[in-house]
């Protein structure tokens, strides 16, 4: 994200790559492993951010921030400066190296090398805050204990934000028992990074394509929380590094729908269901 091609893009978007492996953080990301993250980069011999006008060997370049997930799958691309102009639209080229790397050692690309991709920016900000626009199962309905939660929202999502493992300290996104206890599984992102699904470490069965069946605790009620990150002096932008959940834009979730973002708890959202006994193979 953004799309190949995709047009009028807002000027302080983030870019996000998501693999289908974990790759080596260090291929991607200049200065990880250090205490402070905040200062992390990309790596500037792999990744390579410039207007497609320019030398796609030489540049400029554009330096940008770097953030990769827990499971070291998706990385996202802050730029430091906005892109683009308020005058007018301009297109951008990102180019991954043959440098980056997968977490086993191999090449990420194989035989083709690199990979490259081109979009354009327009001539705006994005200050609108990203809302829900459904989530599954529906408020206080009832379901078998292996349906998978579901939560779409209006537009593009920072996978940071909205993607983890909750053993290993995701906590922007809580499953709660009716004890309050946080359900041990992992929230992934996809389609475009506009929904975030919710799988259980619980695997109960096999269903009849030979697929692993992952189930919540049956006969149960459960309570699905989400959290707005705080929010800085400029509005619906979240302070960073984020507490929260944001767009990817970096303005954080506007879980009321009154249309701005007040941060947490303002903007916090949650819902309830239950499960019953059955196992839907």
């Amino acid at each position: 994200y953004p799309e190949r091609e995709q047009r009028n893009v807002a000027r302080n978007t983030n870019i996000m790559v998501t693999f289908v492996e974990p790759m080596l953080v260090e291929s991607l990301v200049s200065g990880a492993g250090t205490p402070d993250k905040a200062d992390d980069q990309i790596n500037a011999a792999n990744i390579q951010v410039s207007r497609s006008a320019d030398d796609p060997a030489k540049g400029p370049f554009i330096a940008a921030r770097a953030a990769m997930s827990d499971d070291g799958r998706s990385i996202v691309i802050d730029p430091i400066d906005l892109l683009g102009s308020s005058e007018e639209n301009t297109n951008y080229r990102i180019s991954l190296g043959e440098g980056i790397m997968t977490a086993g050692g191999k090449g990420a690309f194989g035989s083709f090398g690199a990979y490259t991709w081109e979009f354009e920016v327009g001539t705006f900000v994005d200050i609108d805050p990203p809302r829900i626009e459904s989530v599954f199962p529906q408020s206080d309905s009832t379901h078998p204990r292996n349906v998978v939660i579901q939560i779409n929202f209006n537009e593009a999502m920072n996978p940071l934000a909205v993607s983890g493992d909750t053993s290993r300290g995701f906590n922007t996104i809580a499953v709660r028992n009716q004890n309050g206890e946080v359900v041990a599984g992992r929230f992934s992102v996809s389609n475009q990074y506009r929904t975030a699904e919710f799988i259980t470490n619980d695997l109960c069965g096999t269903n009849s394509c030979g697929q692993d069946v992952f189930c919540l605790p049956g006969s149960a009620k459960f309570t699905v929380q989400l959290r707005a990150a705080s929010v800085s002096s400029q509005p619906t932008a979240a302070v960073f590094p984020y507490d929260g959940i944001i767009d990817a834009a970096g303005n954080s979730m506007d879980g009321n729908v009154d249309g701005s973002a007040q941060g947490s708890p303002a903007d916090d959202f949650s819902w309830s269901f239950q499960t019953t006994n059955e196992i839907d193979l």
